[in-house]
């Protein structure tokens, strides 16, 4: 893909798949903590400059998400002094005021938020997300756009504790708000892209706290049921009894739960399954 250029994926089929493989890339970079090319402004411009396509709410959270890599591995090279401390603290400034802007000029100016909210209000992340997960803003790719937001700003806890002065809730609230938006829509019957509440649900699941238990349950529980024992196994890699095991123990041994295996390939077969579910 990165050899044939960002044209390439500018029209048809190619555009669809483009879309969608940004964010598994985006997965996995964040794994290799290394940035990714998807993160170019070539990249997040040329595909939709041919007018045919707007980019959507979700396109402009996904690309605030793929920039995530590379600020892991700024992180890395100020550990071992390639990297001053201001120089990271530029990268991780430039992200949260564009994570913020995100909020005022798309979020707030979507056709779905305009019929949830006063539009004169200021935009309240925490009111958004439990609006999505009780059912009043009910648009599967406005609660993706929402659940991945949400997704890009725990995983600037991996930092450490030195930007977390910067999110706009609690590291447990966001955590909590993320898994119920997924939850919300893993329960209902209608047929959503699964890589983006994958991807969500791996990121929430990871922070440690235990208010989140009954949701962490509850959702590989829905999972599990919705997609297959199979599916659960190789795309987060832990079934319900696993997480009963943990359960049965003590309340926080849910902190053990790690499903940062997650694994890219099975993201990418599950991408291709629901491809031929759309022809």
């Amino acid at each position: 893909m990165k050899l044939q250029g960002p044209r390439a994926f500018a029209t048809g089929a190619a555009f669809a798949v483009f879309r969608w493989y940004r964010l598994q890339g985006a997965g996995l970079c964040v794994e290799l903590r290394r940035p990714c090319f998807v993160a170019l402004k070539s990249w997040m411009t040329v595909p939709w400059s041919t007018g045919l396509k707007s980019k959507s709410l979700l396109d402009r959270s996904v690309d605030l998400l793929v920039r995530i890599p590379g600020l892991l591995k700024g992180y890395d090279d100020s550990l071992c002094g390639k990297l001053s401390p201001e120089g990271l603290d530029q990268i991780v400034y430039n992200l949260v005021d564009d994570m913020h802007e995100w909020l005022r000029k798309h979020l707030s100016t979507s056709p779905l938020y305009a019929t949830c909210f006063e539009s004169d209000q200021p935009v309240d992340i925490q009111a958004v997300a439990c609006a999505i997960s009780t059912g009043k803003c009910s648009d599967a790719e406005f609660a993706q756009a929402v659940a991945l937001y949400l997704s890009t700003w725990l995983l600037i806890t991996r930092l450490g504790d030195r930007y977390t002065h910067m999110l706009p809730q609690p590291v447990a609230i966001l955590a909590e708000h993320t898994l119920a938006i997924c939850k919300a829509y893993l329960c209902r019957q209608e047929e959503t892209g699964l890589v983006p509440w994958i991807f969500a649900t791996r990121i929430a699941l990871l922070m440690p706290t235990t208010a989140m238990v009954s949701n962490k349950v509850e959702l590989c529980r829905e999972i599990d049921r919705r997609y297959s024992c199979e599916l659960m196994a190789t795309s987060i890699n832990f079934t319900t009894t696993e997480i009963e095991s943990y359960l049965s123990h003590t309340e926080t041994a849910a902190h053990d739960v790690n499903i940062d295996r997650i694994s890219n390939s099975d993201l990418e077969l599950q991408v291709r399954r629901e491809a031929k579910l759309g022809d």
